[in-house]
C-alpha cells in the first residue's frame, strides 16, 4: 500500500495528526532522509507494581504513546528504516521504532492494549529458549513470566507487534566462544516457530564483540539494536547490525522521555 495512503488511513482514524500529512508530504523518500532522526526506543517490562527500573508503569506508557501520537510520530520496524535508506521504501514524517527486549508475558496483558489503542506496532526481542510451547510450559526470565508460542502468534496475527532474535538463553555473548550457536540457533527457533525466518535481532545486555556482529550477519539478520543510548539518524551507509537505541526506564517522567527524543 503506498506510504501516502497509509498516512491518510491513519490520520483519518485519529492516529496522527493531519500536520504529519503535510510534513516531508507526510513520507519521505530516500533522497530526503538522510541525518533524519529516527529514535529506537528500548522498553523491557510494562506494568505496575514495578521493584526496578526496566519497568515502565502502565500510565507512564500511554503517556509517551500519546506524546509520539500527538507529535507526529509513526511507528516502523528497522527493516522498514534499511529500506527506506537504501532506496527500497517510503518513511513517514516522523518515524519511530518501539521495541522490547526479552518477551515478558506483560507485552500481551499490559503492553500490547495500550499499543492498539494508538496504532502503534513494536519490535519484540524474544529470548527463544524461554519460550514454551504452552501455558503449562510458561518458563520465566529474571523472576517474571515469559510469553509462550501460541501467545507470541496470536500478537503477531493481531498486528501490534512483530518478533525478533535475542539469542536462546540471553548470554553475555562476549563470555561465549561461539556466538553463532545462541544467534543462529535462536533464528532457526524463530523460524520454525512461526513460520518465517526474523529479520531484526537484539544483542542481550548490549554486551558484544565484533565476533557476534559478524555471526548476526551470517545467520541472515538485516538489521541489529543495541544498547548505545543515542537516537539514530538515518543514513545510507549506517551500520545496521549494531543500531542505537533510546533507553526507557520506569519513573523518569514525560519531560525525560521528551528530552531523550530530542538528542
Amino acid at each position: 500500500m503506498p506510504c501516502r495512503r497509509v498516512m491518510l488511513i491513519l490520520a483519518a482514524a485519529g492516529f496522527l495528526p493531519a500536520a504529519a500529512l503535510f510534513t516531508a508530504g507526510g513520507c519521505a523518500r530516500a533522497d530526503s532522509i538522510e541525518g533524519r532522526p529516527a529514535p529506537i526506543l528500548m522498553y523491557h517490562h510494562v506494568g505496575d507494581g514495578a521493584t526496578n527500573r526496566w519497568w515502565v508503569p502502565a500510565a507512564e506508557f500511554e503517556a509517551h504513546l500519546r506524546h509520539l501520537r500527538s507529535n507526529g510520530y509513526a511507528s516502523v520496524l528497522p527493516s522498514e528504516l534499511k529500506a527506506a535508506a537504501e532506496g527500497r521504501g517510503a518513511l513517514p514524517a516522523r518515524p519511530v521504532v518501539i521495541t522490547f527486549d526479552d518477551g515478558g508475558l506483560d507485552l500481551l496483558t499490559v503492553a500490547e492494549p495500550i499499543m492498539a489503542r494508538y496504532g502503534y506496532t513494536g519490535m519484540v526481542y524474544l529470548i527463544s529458549g524461554k519460550v514454551g510451547d504452552g501455558a503449562a510450559g510458561r518458563m520465566h526470565y529474571e523472576g517474571q513470566p515469559c510469553l509462550v508460542w501460541p501467545e507470541v502468534r496470536a500478537m503477531r496475527s493481531r498486528g501490534h507487534f512483530r518478533f525478533g532474535g535475542h539469542t536462546r538463553t540471553s548470554p553475555d555473548l562476549r563470555r561465549v566462544p561461539d556466538p553463532a550457536l545462541e544467534i543462529s540457533g535462536c533464528r532457526d527457533d524463530l523460524a520454525r516457530e512461526l513460520g518465517a525466518a526474523p529479520d531484526s535481532f537484539s544483542y542481550p545486555f548490549g554486551r558484544y564483540r565484533s565476533n557476534a556482529v559478524a555471526a548476526v550477519g551470517r545467520a541472515g539478520f538485516e538489521t541489529a539494536v543495541t544498547c548505545e543510548p543515542e537516537v539514530f539518524r538515518i543514513r545510507a551507509d549506517a551500520s545496521w547490525l549494531e543500531l542505537p537505541r533510546v533507553n526507557v526506564v520506569g519513573g523518569a517522567g514525560l519531560d525525560a522521555f521528551e528530552r531523550a527524543l530530542a538528542q
